[in-house]
């Protein structure tokens, strides 16, 4: 792995590290956000940008668990090959901070920029270009936001921040299929 490479996997745990206690401990049912769209497009991270095949664990075999990557002890998969699993907390995605906690949610957001300033430098070489990148993370969406694809919806109340990221996880998963110019930001009223 290169620098950058490294970075981004001791980050990447850093985050796990803060989000995983609140799936864990703060959540009426904890890690119940898991889907498998997420699986899926972890699969594809993982082999596209880490060269790395996810392997399905056995209880997921056995029809133990509903998730590909799931087993007794929980997700299976490295925190950096499931950026949006890693990134996630219900107070985050629900609010866009956490209640209560500014200590909580000002580490969150110090880690996270520096994921997706990483993410950024790691992505420099291959001169992606997209009109909306500078206005956006200079926050120009304030709330809560609908990502749409040519105005079809794909995630709906979520922090401009994630939708951005699942944007670009989209586009760098799928170039052939995406066209960043086609990706739509909808500020919720």
């Amino acid at each position: 792995m290169n620098r950058i490479e490294l970075k981004l996997v001791d980050l990447y745990n850093q985050m796990y590290q803060h989000t995983n206690r609140e799936c864990a401990n703060t959540c009426e049912k904890p890690h119940s956000c898991c889907d498998k769209m997420y699986c899926d497009w972890a699969k594809q991270h993982a082999k596209k940008h880490w060269n790395i095949d996810l392997q399905e664990t056995e209880e997921y075999k056995a029809g133990k668990t509903k998730y590909p990557y799931m087993s007794e002890k929980g997700c299976t998969v490295a925190p950096h090959l499931r950026i949006s699993c890693t990134l996630h907390t219900c107070a985050i995605y629900k609010y866009g901070f956490k209640p209560g906690d500014a200590t909580w949610t000002q580490k969150y957001f110090d880690i996270r920029n520096q994921i997706e300033y990483f993410e950024m430098e790691k992505y420099e070489n291959q001169k992606m270009k997209w009109k909306g990148v500078t206005t956006f993370i200079d926050s120009q969406y304030k709330g809560m936001v609908t990502l749409k694809y040519k105005t079809k919806i794909l995630i709906k109340s979520v922090t401009a921040r994630d939708a951005y990221i699942q944007c670009m996880l989209l586009y760098h998963e799928k170039p052939s299929v995406y066209n960043l110019d086609e990706f739509e930001f909808e500020e919720e009223k």
